[in-house]
């Protein structure tokens, strides 16, 4: 087939061309989805042509260049974001690789791709990149999540059929893979151990915001809808994602405790969004809690995060989430907004004394030490100087050698590898000890 003939291609014309980077997501858009369009355009600012193929949210164009990036979008089976049984999962999965070969094959003819970049989840991104790799492309996994450890923090399951075919696809991601991004050393770990990788294919690409983030807006008072404080959540809200303990802990404070001074906002949406406004009801919470959908606006985050007075991270510990890394928490700290979170590995080797932590699974703790924050302002002000002392090393920028070190090696030995593209990007950092 002509488009995957790469291999008649004319290397001496690509030789001298930008290599060219494709990105692969299934459950996120772009520029929604903040990691993927961090990695995009720092690719793009290192000399790479780069195209994403993610699904459409909203009233965004199929096809548009975004700062230098082609972006190509499909209508996926039902919204990013929003999932239903495993029948639909499944139906979901299918629709999305089939609509993502088609963008690829296109995309194939022109503007091309040399490297495939497939971030997870799914695991199933190497159905549809086998065939390319076959004709000299190259194949980078973007490991974002731990898909076996996700099924068993949301089912409750880690054995069975489900069970093996996660790690079948896992470990098939793996083995296709000339190189893997991790988010953090435990992911590593297990891409090194489980997955079998060779260490010199293994890197770590840790989520951080960007410089200038949050944008430089003025807290926006009528954001806590007419109460003294505001309390932020912002992400997913699925159900791993701990936003009912959330609901939990606010009830303790406004029911239990008769602390009535805060407004709790929900920013972003999820497959337990209609779960937590009903939970939101019977608890009697209803008028101290909004929910504000998606939000793609930056200027609206950001005057979010800028305004409240405490963030939140109620994720519990779980098989997935003792592993990981949160975006969240670095976005929070960004904005030198004090953070509440369940003791977990990961979020306490990123936020260290930036945040205060309950014992997982102790939410009347979570609740006490919410209150704590919101009523003491010296331990505030001392967590937002302690944020502002971490976040030089945890921006997104000191990641971008990183990645363009995974870039590298996956393009070892390719007539359009990287030591053309103009990388100023230096070496990888040296490893972080994982967390215990």
């Amino acid at each position: 087939m002509r488009f995957l003939a790469s291999r008649r291609e004319r290397t001496d014309r690509r030789a001298a061309a930008r290599p060219r980077a494709l990105i692969l997501v299934e459950n996120a858009p772009v520029p929604g989805d903040r990691r993927v369009t961090a990695e995009a355009l720092s690719l793009r600012a290192n000399g790479y042509d780069v195209s994403v193929i993610c699904p459409v949210a909203g009233d965004q164009p199929l096809r548009e260049e975004m700062d230098g990036v082609l972006v190509a979008r499909y209508h996926p089976h039902q919204p990013p974001c929003v999932s239903g049984g495993a029948r639909e999962q499944v139906t979901e999965y299918l629709v999305a690789l089939a609509k993502t070969l088609r963008l690829m094959v296109s995309l194939a003819r022109r503007p091309g791709f040399d490297v495939i970049q497939a971030c997870n989840p799914p695991d199933l991104f190497f159905l549809v990149s086998w065939p390319f790799k076959l004709a000299g492309k190259r194949f980078i996994f973007d490991q974002h999540d731990l898909s076996p450890e996700l099924y068993a923090t949301i089912f409750g399951r880690d054995s069975g059929p489900i069970m093996r075919a996660l790690r079948w696809t896992e470990a098939l991601s793996y083995r296709l893979a000339d190189a893997v991004i991790a988010t953090n050393e435990s992911y590593r770990r297990i891409a090194e151990t489980r997955g079998r990788v060779a260490p010199d294919r293994a890197f770590v690409v840790r989520n951080g915001p960007r410089e200038g983030w949050p944008l430089p807006v003025a807290p926006d008072p009528s954001l806590k809808r007419g109460r003294p404080l505001l309390v932020v959540y912002m992400g997913v809200m699925g159900h791993q994602d701990g936003v009912d303990r959330l609901l939990d802990a606010a009830h303790i404070l406004i029911r239990e405790r008769g602390f009535r001074d805060a407004t709790f906002a929900l920013v972003g949406e999820g497959s337990a969004e209609r779960d937590l406004w009903r939970q939101a009801r019977e608890l009697g919470i209803e008028d101290h809690v909004h929910f504000t959908g998606w939000v793609d606006d930056e200027d609206l985050l950001s005057r979010y995060l800028v305004t409240a007075d405490a963030c939140v991270c109620p994720e519990p510990s779980s098989p997935l989430n003792d592993h990981s890394t949160f975006i969240k928490v670095m976005e929070y700290m960004a904005s030198g907004t004090p953070v509440v979170a369940f003791d977990l590995p990961e979020t306490r080797f990123s936020a260290g004394d930036a945040a205060v932590y309950a014992a997982p699974g102790d939410i009347e703790g979570f609740a006490a030490r919410l209150e704590e924050v919101l009523t003491d302002g010296g331990l505030r002000a001392a967590m937002q100087a302690e944020a502002a002392q971490r976040m030089p090393g945890l921006r997104w920028e000191s990641q971008v050698p990183a990645l363009l070190a995974a870039y590298r090696r996956a393009l070892a030995g390719h007539p359009a590898g990287p030591a053309r593209s103009g990388e100023s990007g230096g070496s990888e950092p040296p490893r972080e000890e994982a967390p215990p």
